[in-house]
């Protein structure tokens, strides 16, 4: 079968072999993964990717069984219809025509079982990288493709081999041009296509289906989208010199190190191809991608450009280390907010863990990375309640935190997996409960058991009561922040966002805090949600002079918060923003507005009138109440009021309540607790 060469491959400029993919590792050991070529119906070149012996037993014996509990289903399309009924356990699968880069797409689907898994042998279990056909008793191979839809606009065709033809948007055209064979048809499994995106049942069938999808696939390719005028194969290549240069670098390198590493200069055309690079549509997913983290074998491929995860992955990690990710945010040009490469950082760690358990893909996950269209319409939302429900008691809290929504919906509770969140959860990733507790203990101390979360479903599912604390109100809350405090920062000179600024004008009004320290270290804690830059430990006290400093020469005097220090050696002159570009002082700067950006990006400072400083949801009003409920790490902010017309609250979302995030304010025995009712 062909491969789709990039355009500067050594082999299409007759230099050589093909280079569009190359291992890190290929000169010492054997690549861990082939060239990238999607899944034909011979399945991969490699046999030992192939079932052996035991396999195929198990193979026949999963057949046998299917057959004689459920009916025999088409295996392609029947004559007058573009989707065949599939089964609670089955999914369409793309047979994408050969044809040369102009030609019409052409295919067909065929109905295969998914649910077969290699049993454990002997304290080995083999890899399922196959779905099965019980017509024809085998694997049936095929590619995942992850991408992003794009605009709702639906401008091409895609033609059945009946005669018959469906819409796509033309960002999944571009995705199934670059990937067709000229040689052979290719197999393949895309959302857009495989499920009838007409039948609001088969959706709801097919999304707690998304885990073994991808977890049994041949192969994922993540499509990042076509050339575009950028050139993605310069991006790859950048990123594989930083990481070839730096490889036993250890630390951070500074713009005026690149003459020396022999990097391009700082305003290089390199580098805003990379910057463009991590701009792109996929990587702006704050969210575990459910894609990314389970599929065995993954490629990335942007235009003609592909290249494995693994080696993406050593390249973004290099890069993002050694201080080429702040060098991009801060000064490449053609540059916006810079999140793709910490997101693509994010899911590597997440990808490496999980791909060394057991641990099976939850609904939740694959709600969280599945965005359909036309969630407005009201059998869509019912099918976000029945899926929100099946994740119950375990995933309650984890549910609640998805809640992110620029608008109101119903019920409130329900998250809209249609719209892209805006901000970066608090509470989803279970690495929060180390640093958050505002319910008190998870775990019983006598008996070292998780405590039961208590819930009701009232109202035909569609009221949840949870007990809990109505702790405090808003009194305050300033507009959501929607770039950085701080945009930029010289020797002498800082541009802040003046949404910040009105910030720090709120707290200054404030002469204590009521959990007794200074109001200037709630502020700055407050800003980081108590965390650091890596939003697994809590915020370090080196934040609070580097901060210091900067409001200082914001607002154009010392002292501007109670509280705020005045260090010695900036009494002194020795503390300036020019000590900002010095190794230390910058690591702290970096992590620090790592933190913020993470913390506070879409949500807004807040004062209650209890005196608590607080992170909200972008769409809090004042006279909104803080909850905390009863198993939850985190407190939320809800609307309306008890015992009038809602009798109920809506949910805006979760926060972060500076002095009640350890449980200071809950507790499980009390006679305050009553049934928080959210609607």
């Amino acid at each position: 079968m062909e491969h789709e060469h990039a355009e500067k491959c050594s082999l299409i400029l007759q230099e050589g072999k093909c280079n569009c993919y190359r291992s890190e590792e290929e000169e010492l050991f054997e690549s861990k993964q082939a060239p990238f070529q999607p899944a034909t119906k011979d399945g991969p070149a490699d046999v030992k990717a192939h079932p052996d012996e035991a396999g195929w037993a198990a193979i026949r014996e999963h057949v046998a069984r299917k057959l004689r509990g459920t009916r025999m289903n088409d295996q392609n399309l029947s004559a007058d219809l573009n989707y065949s009924p599939i089964d609670l356990d089955e999914i369409r699968v793309l047979e994408l025509q050969r044809g040369d880069h102009g030609d019409p797409l052409n295919g067909s689907l065929h109905v295969a079982n998914i649910d077969f898994a290699y049993p454990e042998v002997k304290d080995y279990k083999r890899k399922t990288n196959h779905a099965i056909s019980l017509a024809e008793g085998g694997p049936v191979w095929y590619t995942a493709l992850s991408y992003t839809w794009g605009d709702p606009i639906f401008d091409a065709q895609f033609h059945f081999a009946n005669g018959t033809s469906i819409q796509i948007t033309s960002s999944l055209a571009s995705a199934l041009t670059h990937l067709r064979s000229q040689t052979d048809s290719i197999f393949l499994w895309i959302d857009q296509i495989c499920i009838n995106q007409e039948d609001v049942q088969e959706k709801q069938k097919q999304i707690p289906l998304m885990g073994l999808i991808y977890s049994h696939a041949t192969s994922t390719v993540i499509w990042l989208g076509d050339e575009r005028g950028d050139d993605p194969q310069l991006a790859f290549d950048t990123l594989q010199t930083v990481h070839e240069r730096l490889i036993w670098f250890d630390g951070e390198i500074r713009s005026e190190d690149f003459e020396r590493l022999r990097f391009p200069a700082p305003a290089a055309s390199e580098w805003v191809e990379v910057s463009r690079m991590f701009s792109r549509p996929w990587f702006e997913r704050l969210w575990v991608v459910q894609e990314a983290v389970l599929s065995k074998n993954l490629y990335v491929k942007c235009g003609k450009a592909v290249v494995a995860w693994e080696d993406f992955a050593l390249w973004s990690s290099t890069a993002e280390s050694c201080g080429i990710g702040a060098f991009l945010a801060d000064g490449a040009p053609a540059t916006k907010n810079q999140s793709g490469l910490s997101t693509m950082n994010e899911l590597s760690t997440l990808r490496m863990y999980l791909q060394t358990q057991e641990t099976p893909s939850s609904l939740l996950e694959a709600l969280v990375t599945t965005r359909y269209a036309n969630a407005s319409d009201v059998s869509v939302r019912d099918v976000f309640l029945e899926a929100s429900i099946a994740e119950f008691p375990m995933e309650i809290f984890r549910l609640l935190s998805c809640v992110d929504h620029d608008r109101p919906v119903s019920p409130s509770w329900v998250p809209d997996w249609t719209l892209p969140r805006a901000t970066e959860s608090l509470g989803y990733l279970t690495r929060s409960w180390s640093l958050y507790s505002a319910c008190g203990p998870m775990f019983d101390s006598a008996t070292g058991k998780a405590y039961d979360t208590e819930y009701a479903l009232e109202d035909s599912n569609t009221v949840l009561v949870i007990p809990g604390i109505v702790v405090d109100t808003i009194a305050a809350v300033g507009e959501p922040l929607d770039e950085e405090p701080f945009m930029f920062i010289s020797d002498d000179n800082i541009r802040a966002n003046p949404t910040w600024l009105s910030y720090l004008m709120m707290a200054k009004a404030v002469t204590s805090y009521s959990t007794g320290e200074t109001v200037w270290d709630a502020f700055w804690k407050t800003l980081a949600a108590g965390k650091d830059g890596s939003s697994h430990g809590t915020t370090p006290q080196e934040y609070s002079e580097v901060l210091s400093l900067i409001v200082d020469k914001c607002m154009d005097e010392e002292q501007h918060i109670p509280g705020q220090p005045y260090t010695a050696r900036r009494q002194k002159g020795f503390f300036t923003l020019k000590s900002l570009t010095s190794r230390k002082p910058k690591q702290t700067l970096d992590d620090m507005r790592k933190a913020f950006r993470s913390a506070m990006h879409c949500r807004a400072f807040a004062i209650t009138r209890k005196g608590h400083f607080c992170l909200v949801p972008r769409r809090t009003k004042v006279n909104d109440a803080i909850v905390v409920l009863q198993g939850g790490h985190v407190p939320f902010v809800v609307r309306g009021q008890k015992m009038v017309v809602t009798k109920g609250f809506e949910l805006i979302g979760e926060t972060y309540v500076h002095g009640i995030m350890k449980g200071e304010a809950f507790d499980r025995n009390s006679p305050r607790l009553e049934k928080i009712r959210l609607i």
